[in-house]
């Protein structure tokens, strides 16, 4: 019977991606790629793993083909939908399952090679998501402790096209692309092509939320539709009737409707005769062409957006052939990237480039994500879903809630789930405009980070498409980085990483973070069952996928890597005193008030503002680090808040004359730049806070108000050249690794070094601290005119060595007493 190979293969795929994690889930297919299923699934499964950290489970793809022939489309989906159930239920035949007490049972007659391991979730798909129900139905019947959770959507569950979850995920990453160009596309008109028609999912969700747009051309695997100068307003109407109406193809469109030229055609037509206008508009010459030069010429349209809501790969880079792209039925009307000139693409469909080819364009000006990062919200709605069934079960079993009490619920809570997983859209289109221009910066950092990445996920970096040693020489030459592709490549793995590094660590059951884990719940869970959240049986993955997402998309796929190597700690170490930080300097208001500017404020300026933000946390992470002060204790933490508070109302209580003025010219920028003066200024201090906090632990040691110890801190920064040598420190240029690191401790090296010469001095409790500071300047005289000389004789050009010279000059102050402190 066909399905027993179906199986085999099929098994196979998933199976080799189900090992080495306890949670996992899997969407299965019924692909029509009779020929090459194997690299639609396993492409797919490349896109799936750079979607995993955004979810609590490793997930998998596999596929299935018929290759019984002459079979109605009714019998091909009776028999389809029958190896499905076969399907499904092996794969429960060979998972764990749990007791009620929470016990792993594993199946009679598995030699188990793992742990326990009793998470499996199968995911609706291409072909199968009617099949919800159906897979529900098995895992209920045989007693499996997930239930009606163990397949997402269905009766229960949330319906991806109702709420049209990927195609406004997909339209949140594009309104950031037209924000970076200056244009707000739910306000103003822009011009759109499109692969796909309004009955599916993705394609006409999306055409729907583009009220603004001009679609003018869009083609699916029947059709071509041409409007070379549509009305909005009605193409909008027309759209809407299609997608309402069942099964509908673009034949259905009200030809009365279109503007003058337009029509709907056969993609298979050998000859089709256009308008002259629509010749022009789509670049084609005089007579008569066929179906497949009109898709080339719409892929290839001088639009705004190119909206990818369909099924198939239709652009490949220019050194590529159609084989590398692997999807053959495609191979006619495919195109190379260079010919692509769209200004922004938004693939809400999978696959629909090569890796290469995004690069390609990338490098050329098109702004484009990967489709990992623009179609995510399915897959994440669905894992939300999931865990909230997971919170609701135990209520169900213990007679707390009833069956229609927990509908009620999970459905009321469907708007939180959206806004959850549309946060997770925005959030990752931000992090990559910034790690564009941090990339761009350090380049050699982020080749580094690939590296380092890749050898700990143990993925291939060529699989990835990241860029090579030589590639990246050519471009540093032209300032240019890593591309936006690479970059949602490289921020998948770095997740991963986290996550998993997060997930294996005591760190994750701090009772510190258990608000960032009930963060993931709505408000009406959280206040009606705090006593479920806790007992949540993914608490430590759901708190791991939380941590990960927050500090990477705040700061980076890099950041996690480079502070590791910079402070010689393990990742869930870097992980909490980031986060720590962030709390401390109050980051998340101050965050949302940037991202909640009007448009009339340059995104260029924003973004720029983030950064100063980023820097500040990092130096405050690697301060608490090096001060032994990255405790995950709140009591800390709202000591160290309130104390930076204070200081913050005083700027020259804790930074130099020098210092302040730097800071109120940043300051001045970013007022000019459209911010509010009172952010403006509470940004720009940021990067210096870390001065802040050394003047509170100087004052918990020496037992004064910070205020009072501040003033000497200052004076003897000043006077002793100190503030000289950080302000050198700053505009110094690391040419590799070793002098990153050599910046980075010389820069707490200092920091330290001041406060404990502030600490030689205060620590009697002199009646006249400003006289005692005075009279060991005075007593260190020689050395203090050596430094002077030293630091006169530094030009621009000189880097870390020169600075470590002076500071080590500088520890003479400390004498013997120092020494011991």
């Amino acid at each position: 019977r066909p399905w027993r190979e179906i199986f085999v293969h099929t098994n196979t795929l998933i199976g080799l991606h189900l090992r080495g994690g306890p949670v996992a889930r899997g969407g299965l297919r019924w692909s029509d790629r009779l020929d090459d299923v194997r690299v639609e699934v396993l492409g797919l499964m490349r896109t799936q793993q750079l979607k995993n950290g955004l979810i609590v489970p490793v997930g998998a793809k596999g596929g299935f083909v018929l290759k019984a022939s002459g079979l109605s489309p009714n019998e091909a989906r009776a028999l389809a939908d029958e190896q499905y159930r076969v399907f499904v239920g092996s794969l429960l035949d060979l998972t764990d399952d749990l007791e009620t007490d929470g016990r792993s049972v594993p199946p009679a007659g598995v030699l188990r090679r793992d742990g326990d391991d009793p998470y499996l979730v199968v995911a609706a798909d291409k072909g199968t998501a009617h099949l919800s129900d159906a897979a529900n139905e098995i895992a209920l019947a045989r007693g499996f402790w997930l239930g009606d959770a163990f397949a997402s959507g269905g009766s229960e569950g949330y319906d991806h096209k109702k709420y049209a979850i990927t195609a406004r995920g997909a339209w949140e990453c594009a309104k950031h692309h037209f924000a970076q160009l200056g244009v707000d596309p739910e306000r103003e008109t822009f011009t759109a092509a499109g692969i796909g028609d309004m009955s599916g999912d993705v394609f006409g969700n999306g055409a729907l939320l583009m009220r603004r747009a001009k679609l003018i051309a869009a083609f699916d695997h029947r059709h071509i539709f041409l409007d070379p100068d549509p009305d909005p307003e009605i193409a909008w109407t027309e759209r809407q009737r299609l997608f309402e109406l069942r099964g509908s193809t673009w034949e259905d469109y009200d030809a009365a409707k279109l503007s003058s030229g337009g029509g709907v055609f056969p993609r298979a037509a050998k000859s089709i005769e256009l308008a002259p206008a629509v010749r022009d508009r789509l670049g084609l010459g005089p007579g008569r062409v066929s179906g497949y030069d009109v898709v080339r010429a719409i892929l290839a349209l001088d639009v705004d957006l190119l909206w990818n809501g369909g099924i198939g790969t239709y652009v490949r880079a220019s050194f590529e052939s159609n084989a590398d792209a692997g999807d053959r039925a495609n191979d006619a009307v495919r195109i190379d990237a260079r010919a692509l000139r769209a200004k922004i693409v938004a693939e809400g469909g999978n696959l629909g480039f090569t890796q290469a080819a995004r690069i390609e364009a990338s490098l050329a000006g098109v702004r484009i994500n990967t489709d990992a990062v623009d179609n995510s919200a399915g897959v994440d709605l669905s894992d939300h879903e999931v865990n909230y069934k997971i919170l609701l079960a135990p209520l169900v079993r213990s007679g707390r809630l009833s069956a229609e009490e927990r509908h009620r619920l999970l459905f009321g809570a469907s708007a939180d789930a959206c806004e959850s997983v549309l946060s997770h859209n925005r959030g990752q289109a931000l992090a990559l405009s910034l790690d564009v221009l941090r990339a761009a910066r350090e380049p050699d950092l982020y080749a580094r980070t690939a590296a380092s990445l890749c050898e700990e996920a143990d993925v291939d970096p060529a699989a990835l498409g990241l860029p090579g040693a030589k590639a990246l020489a050519d471009r540093k030459a032209q300032g240019i980085g890593f591309v936006r592709p690479e970059l949602a490549a490289l921020l998948g793995v770095a997740k991963l990483v986290l996550r998993s590094a997060l997930a294996k660590s005591p760190l994750v059951d701090a009772p510190y973070l258990h608000e960032i884990f009930a963060g993931y719940f709505p408000a009406s869970f959280r206040d009606a069952f705090p006593d479920a959240l806790r007992e949540h049986r993914l608490h430590p993955e759901i708190t791991a996928l939380r941590v990960t997402n927050r500090l990477v998309d705040a700061g980076g796929a890099a950041l996690v890597p480079a502070l590791v190597t910079e402070l010689g700690v393990a990742i869930p170490d870097v992980a909490a005193a980031l986060l720590l930080a962030e709390d401390v300097l109050e980051i998340e208001p101050r965050r949302a008030a940037l991202l909640a500017l009007p448009a009339q404020v340059s995104r260029d300026a924003v973004h720029g503002a983030l950064l100063e933000i980023d820097r500040g946390v990092r130096a405050v992470a690697r301060f608490l680090v090096k001060s032994g002060g990255a405790s995950l204790d709140a009591e800390l933490v709202e000591r160290r808040r309130a104390g930076f508070a204070a200081l913050r109302a005083d700027l020259g209580g804790f930074l130099s004359e020098v210092e302040t003025i730097q800071m109120r010219e940043r300051a001045a920028a970013l007022v000019a730049q459209g911010l509010p003066a009172t952010l403006a200024d509470e940004i720009a201090l940021l990067p210096l806070a870390d001065r802040g906090l050394n003047v509170l632990r100087l004052a918990e040691r020496v037992a004064a108000a910070p205020a009072d110890v501040a003033r000497v801190y200052v004076r003897l920064g000043e006077a002793a050249g100190i503030h000289a040598v950080q302000r050198r420190l700053r505009d110094a240029e690391a040419t590799g690794v070793w002098d990153r690191m050599a910046l980075v401790d010389l820069r707490w090296d200092l920091l330290d070094l001041q406060r404990q010469i502030a600490e030689q001095v205060l620590a009697t409790k002199p009646a006249d601290p400003f006289a005692a500071a005075h009279a060991f300047l005075d007593r260190h005289e020689t050395l203090l005119e050596s430094v002077a000389a030293l630091e006169k004789q530094l030009v621009p050009t000189d880097g870390a060595s020169a600075l470590v010279v002076i500071a080590s000059r500088l520890r003479g102050l400390l004498g013997e007493a120092g020494s011991r402190i």
